[in-house]
């Protein structure tokens, strides 16, 4: 194998050439990659890995929207600025809990989905380089839950609506108004 990056025309030809497989291709062309770096979800300022499970945390992921939806509405009315009330148009179950509880479920919620927030495979040149690639897997959660609540099946309009229709029972309880 040869040396993936340098300023000669050749290996930038080379580096052309990896860029436009696909990343089954790449698997025929260079074999296994020599390293896979993953870095998931690991909470937030609010909940981090080794504390308790917050009061409110759940894995309803449509629970987990619906909290979001009111914590980014509340920060906008803070904020003075009116562009979120069609996605929160009156008060929710979530309104009366306080605001660091529900960002303390949403982060704990964000660390139980398992999004693969980077993942990428590494093959190692002959002289030192390397050659990186993100792998399909980036941007995925590991959590079952997760990955069907953000499917696109049957269609992806479908899903789309499926979810918003989830979101608001769970905002507002039993059927979307």
């Amino acid at each position: 194998m040869s040396d993936f990056r340098g300023t000669t025309k050749g290996s930038r030809e080379l580096v052309a050439s990896l860029e436009a497989m696909d990343y089954a291709e790449l698997f025929v062309e260079l074999s296994e990659p020599d390293h896979v770096t993953t870095v998931m979800r690991d909470g937030g300022a609010a909940w981090a890995i080794g504390d308790p499970r917050p009061t409110l945390a759940t894995d309803d992921v449509a629970a987990i929207q619906a909290m979001g939806r009111c914590l980014a509405w509340r920060a906008s009315r803070k904020l003075e600025v009116n562009a979120l009330s069609g996605i929160h148009p009156r008060v929710c179950q979530w309104c009366d809990f306080p605001d660091a509880e529900v960002l303390a479920a949403i982060d704990w919620a964000g660390w139980n989905s398992g999004l693969i927030v980077i993942q990428y495979a590494t093959w190692k040149g002959s002289f030192g380089s390397h050659y990186d690639r993100q792998t399909p897997a980036q941007g995925t959660y590991t959590n079952v839950r997760w990955a069907a609540f953000f499917g696109n099946a049957p269609s992806r309009d479908e899903a789309g609506r499926q979810r918003r229709s989830l979101i608001e029972a769970a905002m507002y309880g039993g059927l979307p108004a």
